[in-house]
């Protein structure tokens, strides 16, 4: 048990890293290092040599990180003894590649915006494009497969129910390395109903997580509005499938294995490690989608011939290459910079919202924690 958790968690860091060490090939023509430049730049010598040098770099850094992540491993034989330390040391692994990367992309951003203004390349006139829904154009999920979640819930619920006096008068709700259970709470109904709950928040974070895909502000480029909006309709397509696919796998894995190891049908050893190898698997799904389809779908028509065409820049909007904050665009939710995904327009009062709501649940979730013991 405790070898596949070593596996587990140093290819959890490995995993991160690879991502980020691919980030600068799945990105559109148009972006190189968060910076907008031209589609005929992928070529450019020297931006070609700096996605090089930041692939070297992540690659180190994420060595390095996995190697820390099997050293923190070492403190699992007394797991309770060395808990600080373990904790400590495994965040300092997990953070290395993500705060590493982020300082390379930096650097090399720094580089590209000085190429760009030596070159001159700058857009003449802000073109936009207006995105006009085809039949033919892929869509991203609808809503209304989010009523999945609805059986997965009644059946935990279920669970729950129709076995709570098998429940013991102390519930396991948390376990060690060697997989001996470390914490219990007393059997009251809100503790009883924990898992049904855990599931309800997850998913309505994955719900959320589709919606904001269907509300997002379409990446559609002026010189090939019809490809580029198709490329975009598969990955938007793609990732919603994904996602929904993912969030009804782990959402009902953590509801209903966790209701069965809280009257002994499984071990809860065996639960945390059956959620935490899905969730691995999942991660390692959306590496291969990301590097199957790029962002934005880029990776779809790679192979169009480049332009010296800048249609539109909006650097100035990007802080840090990362965080888009615009007041005069009505999107709250728009595609990543530098990465594969989508982040919000933090220009908008409402983004601010939705992380205040979050927060919220967060904190919600974690009081009912408490309160159960």
């Amino acid at each position: 048990m405790k070898m596949l958790i070593v596996v587990l968690l140093v290819g959890a860091v490995a995993l991160c890293g690879a991502l980020m060490a691919s980030t600068p090939w799945l990105m559109p023509a148009t972006e190189a290092f968060a910076v907008t430049v031209p589609s005929s730049a992928r070529e450019n010598p020297a931006i070609r040599q700096w996605r090089r040098s930041y692939c070297l770099g992540a690659v180190v850094l994420t060595v390095v990180g996995s190697l820390i992540a099997l050293g923190s491993c070492t403190f699992l034989a007394d797991a309770d003894e060395n808990a600080v330390a373990f904790l400590w040391l495994y965040c300092l692994a997990a953070a290395l590649p993500l705060v590493g990367c982020f300082g390379l992309m930096l650097h090399y951003r720094r580089k590209v915006q000085a190429l760009k203004a030596s070159q001159g390349w700058h857009a003449a006139v802000q073109q936009s494009t207006a995105v006009i829904d085809e039949p033919e154009v892929p869509r991203p999920v609808s809503m209304w497969w989010n009523l999945l979640y609805v059986p997965l819930v009644l059946v935990t619920v279920g669970l729950v129910v129709f076995n709570y006096d098998k429940i013991p008068g102390q519930i396991p709700m948390h376990v060690g390395f060697d997989g001996t259970v470390t914490n219990y709470v007393p059997k009251t109904p809100l503790s009883a109903g924990f898992p049904v709950i855990m599931e309800v928040f997850l998913g309505v974070i994955f719900a959320f997580s589709l919606w904001t895909i269907r509300r997002s502000r379409k990446a559609v480029d002026p010189d090939r509005p019809q490809t580029s909006a198709y490329a975009y309709g598969l990955f938007a397509h793609a990732q919603g499938v994904f996602l929904l696919v993912m969030g009804l796998v782990i959402t009902g894995a953590c509801g209903v294995l966790m209701a069965l190891s809280s009257f002994g049908a499984i071990t809860m050893a065996s639960a945390a490690i059956i959620v935490t190898l899905l969730t691995i698997l999942a991660c390692a799904g959306g590496v291969v989608l990301a590097v199957v389809y790029g962002q934005n779908g880029s990776r779809v028509f790679r192979r169009l011939e480049g332009t010296d065409a800048m249609p539109a820049d909006n650097d100035e909007h990007w802080k840090l290459g990362v965080f888009y904050v615009n007041r005069d665009d009505p999107a709250v939710f728009v595609p990543e910079r530098f990465g594969v995904g989508w982040t919000c327009n933090w220009g908008r009062p409402l983004a601010w919202g939705f992380l205040g709501g979050m927060v919220l649940l967060c904190v919600v979730l974690c009081w009912l924690c408490f309160a159960m013991g």
